[in-house]
């Protein structure tokens, strides 16, 4: 599995890039360079000479020389054909000193031959949905302009990020892209901004977005299982008194932020939903183990 993380700041609008197979690839190549070198700086060097060593170890030592650069050649061929898709950060900012706000996104792109319609697909309706998000914020302030101006120039200030977070991964050849959207917004005289996460788990085979559902046997009786894993988790990490124990209640509406990773199903809590906002948003991790008998064939590996 692949982790990607798009982010933006006020000072450093920056594009941060990420394709499956980059790091192995770029390992290997450059394993495969030192080998070349080795082999080409080993003959002159002092410290070798066949008449040195014995038959059976000359032998040994040519068969390690010739095998050793065809084994990182053949691990170079290996992670080029392995990488079916690339996932990069798209950046996009605007500022309007009119109406005192900036605007400052990162999403994914997927770029792949093999799943051309499905990347395409995934694309448009990744950047629609971040273009609906800008239209609303913008249409808010718009219709705030008349309440800014009884405000101070210097806290007239607005502003809308979207950062992101995205995993890749691919049990029995299915290629899972699970995004995690981290949306904040703040508007003039606030006492302090507001932050909302959104999901999107999409199977790049079908082109189709994933349902928590669809990620287990039919039947399964998977809520009560999520809810109280999560319950215990939050109950080591919340003070009592902080705890609101009606937002893990197994309810599909309280386990709507869903992502698959590596090491288990994410389940992501918005501010106010399990605890106050000074708490922030909260964060569980269940181990696949921990939904052993119940997960959909279509994970398992």
């Amino acid at each position: 599995m692949k982790k990607m993380v798009g982010s933006v700041d006020e000072l450093n609008f920056d594009c941060k890039k990420r394709s499956i197979g980059q790091n192995m690839q770029k390992f290997s190549s450059n394993m495969f360079n030192i080998l070349l070198k080795f082999l080409h700086i080993l003959p002159r060097s002092p410290l070798f000479s066949l008449r040195n060593l014995t038959h059976q170890q000359t032998l040994i030592t040519l068969i390690l020389l010739i095998l050793a650069p065809v084994l990182a050649y053949a691990q170079l061929q290996t992670s080029l054909s392995n990488s079916v898709m690339q996932l990069t950060a798209v950046t996009k900012q605007k500022k309007d000193k009119t109406l005192h706000y900036r605007i400052q996104v990162a999403y994914p792109h997927i770029a792949s031959s093999q799943y051309a319609s499905s990347a395409q697909k995934f694309n448009t309706m990744i950047q629609e949905d971040i273009q609906k998000r800008i239209q609303a914020f913008s249409d808010q302030v718009t219709q705030r302009r008349a309440e800014q101006t009884t405000l101070p120039h210097m806290l007239a200030n607005n502003y809308l990020i979207i950062n992101y977070e995205a995993d890749s991964i691919h049990p029995n050849n299915t290629f899972i892209v699970s995004v995690r959207f981290k949306t904040e917004t703040y508007f003039s005289g606030m006492a302090h901004p507001t932050h909302v996460h959104s999901v999107i788990n999409y199977n790049l085979n079908t082109g189709k977005t994933l349902t928590l559902k669809e990620i287990f046997l039919p039947h399964a009786k998977y809520l009560p299982i999520i809810a109280t894993y999560c319950e215990k988790v939050l109950q080591k990490t919340l003070p009592k008194q902080a705890f609101f124990t009606a937002g893990v209640a197994p309810t599909i509406g309280n386990y709507d932020l869903w992502n698959l990773h590596a090491d288990g199903l994410v389940i992501t809590f918005d501010e106010y939903q399990v605890a106050p906002y000074a708490f922030g948003p909260q964060m569980v991790t269940i181990p696949y183990s921990e939904l052993k008998g119940l997960l959909s064939p279509m994970l398992l590996s």
